[in-house]
């Protein structure tokens, strides 16, 4: 598993960003965009969830370094390690799936099992997504310019 290898750094930031890199690549495959397709998916399925993750992405910096002091961060990101997991899981699914099918068609009840549990991982990356102001959680450029302007003022 990918993340097993990143999550447990102290920084956890820039790791879980660059799995989120690698999930989303994987999400957005050839082989799992053909699947969606035929499937007849939600189209903006991959648009909801790459905007997701990128917003997610962008304030993880921030929340790692406020994962000790605020006990809703760190919900937030124990909640975005579970998704992660679900969504790593489902797409070794896939894969399994994809190898054992004979016919090189995946069954149809499987089919509609994946897409059903890709909705779901996208709409609680959505969710997480939605919470990062009420956290207050910021872009790491944002954090930085309100550190140099916090060290201006100091002098």
């Amino acid at each position: 598993m990918i993340l097993e290898t990143t999550w447990g750094s102290a920084m956890l930031g820039g790791y879980v960003s660059a799995f989120l890199a690698v999930l989303f690549d994987r999400v957005a495959s050839d082989r799992i965009l053909k699947f969606l397709k035929k499937c007849e998916y939600e189209e903006n399925l991959i648009h909801r969830l790459k905007a997701s993750m990128s917003i997610i992405s962008r304030v993880l910096n921030d929340a790692d370094g406020k994962r000790f002091s605020n006990k809703f961060v760190r919900q937030w990101l124990d909640e975005l390690r579970h998704i992660a997991y679900k969504a790593e899981d489902l797409l070794d699914e896939f894969v399994t799936m994809e190898h054992n099918s004979s016919s090189k068609e995946i069954p149809i009840v499987a089919s509609q099992s994946f897409v059903k549990d890709l909705k779901k991982i996208s709409d609680k990356l959505e969710s997480l997504a939605d919470q990062v102001n009420l956290l207050g959680l910021r872009v790491r450029a944002q954090v930085e310019a309100d550190n140099e302007q916090y060290s201006r003022n100091l002098f």
